[in-house]
């Protein structure tokens, strides 16, 4: 992961491909960051927390959180910053927080389906009729007096949501397995490389050494023969 661009074009296709995948692994949370700012926002009004609850603003902040470490992970293994930790170690790293960021994301998934739009809805109108002069009901039903308008408002921070975010998570789940599989290609390379090389060494040596004893036992000094 920490290779630059001529390096990884040395790797032919999975190197090219490896490098695109690495600047995607960097839009799409980008992106993504943007959109959980825009999700928490829609879902962090008064009567959305009071009356369906606050599990969707809680998980959008976790995976916007994680979001952000991600690409700052990318970034310190691309640009070789973290020297201290083993190769091995920050690869491993950089791939669990993408997974625990997947996983986040997920969980929004399966906040954001229709069935959960539909008890957010009954959820709503229970509070509406149990909260009829509350000042957050007064407003919403101002701002959103008919049944149309009331079920736009809830599909917007349910289901519309869920198409967005699943087609955040399958690109960026993609372009994490592609990239790990190309790394993967790559390392057994250099590893089979190395090898190659390291017997190549190896037998040159043996064949110097051979040389040099056939040498010193041909330039040793002969005794006389025995009169």
């Amino acid at each position: 992961m920490e290779r630059s661009f001529a390096e990884l074009q040395k790797s032919g296709i999975p190197g090219t491909v490896l490098f695109w995948m690495r600047i995607l692994l960097v839009v799409i949370p980008a992106a993504y960051i943007i959109f959980l700012i825009y999700w928490m926002a829609i879902t962090g009004n008064k009567i959305w927390l009071k009356a369906v609850g606050g599990q969707i603003l809680t998980t959008c902040f976790f995976t916007f959180l994680l979001s952000i470490v991600s690409i700052a992970m990318l970034f310190l293994v691309w640009f070789n910053k973290l020297q201290n930790l083993d190769k091995q170690l920050r690869y491993q790293i950089f791939v669990a927080l993408n997974v625990f960021t997947l996983f986040l994301s997920c969980i929004l998934l399966a906040l954001s389906t229709y069935g959960q739009a539909s008890q957010a809805t009954s959820d709503i109108s229970d509070y509406i009729v149990r909260n009829p002069n509350a000042t957050i009901v007064t407003s919403f039903l101002s701002k959103h007096p008919t049944s149309s308008s009331q079920t736009s408002y809830i599909l917007q921070r349910t289901s519309n949501a869920y198409s967005v975010n699943a087609v955040f998570f399958a690109i960026w789940l993609i372009a994490l397995i592609v990239a790990c599989a190309c790394n993967t290609m790559i390392e057994n390379a250099e590893n089979q490389e190395k090898k190659a090389k390291d017997e190549q060494n190896l037998l040159e040596k043996n064949e110097a050494d051979n040389n040099n004893n056939d040498n010193n036992a041909n330039n040793k000094p002969q005794k006389p023969a025995p009169k």
